[in-house]
């Protein structure tokens, strides 16, 4: 073989090397990070963070102990990096454990790897909140029973310090905060929440009630 022919045959396949590598590198691109699940009133939503080169992103379901299914397809970010869907699907199914997955696509041509699961159980936020001064300088907070919750996460917000002062876990729904000061004004909201484990998934926050505290005689 002459020297002309093994120098178009090597020219040749370090073409085809160039060209597998390039390939193998515009085909790749990395898992979705950050996915996290969260309960809004509508649903559950899933946010993630943004993956290089892609230009979609498939959103995977599993209910329970059964199989994975893809219930979306995502191809607008809500904002710079970011991503996030609405699973308004389940926005009633109380008590359900569901685990999410994202999976980075390029116009259909490949795919990442599956990210890591997030799971949450569904709850709704509480409806019927009351906030009225107690005797003294105390506030009773009450709501209504939320059947598929294990218990509940009241919060009470100064907004004269712009804080939070009180937050407290229970199983009761009807509770006594003291330890106030007059003419000031307080707002409380409340959660509930459901124990698996050793993890707590909750609701997100019932719309807030204001008191402002008087002093009384």
């Amino acid at each position: 073989m002459s020297k002309k022919i093994c120098g178009l045959i090597l020219l040749l396949t370090l073409f085809i090397l160039i060209g597998n590598m390039a390939y193998a590198a515009r085909g790749t691109l990395k898992k979705a990070g950050n996915v996290e699940v969260h309960n809004v009133e509508k649903g559950v939503r899933i946010t993630w963070g943004n993956v290089q080169n892609a230009k979609k992103y498939e959103v995977w379901r599993k209910a329970g102990g059964g199989g994975y299914e893809n219930i979306a397809t995502v191809d607008r970010p809500h904002g710079h990096n970011s991503w996030r869907y609405t699973d308004q699907s389940v926005r009633y199914k109380e008590g359900k454990k569901y685990s999410y997955r994202i999976v980075a696509t390029h116009e259909g041509e490949y795919k990442s790897s599956t990210s890591k699961s997030a799971t949450i159980v569904r709850l709704c936020p509480i409806e019927k909140l009351s906030v009225k001064q107690g005797d003294g300088l105390s506030i009773k907070v009450s709501y209504e029973e939320h059947k598929k919750a294990d218990g509940y996460e009241v919060r009470c917000y100064d907004e004269a310090i712009g804080a939070f002062v009180q937050i407290k876990r229970t199983d009761n729904t009807d509770l006594t905060f003291i330890t106030f000061y007059p003419d000031k004004v307080y707002s409380f909201s409340v959660r509930p929440y459901k124990k698996s484990g050793d993890k707590y998934y909750f609701s997100n926050w019932c719309k807030s009630e204001h008191i402002k505290v008087r002093l009384t005689r």
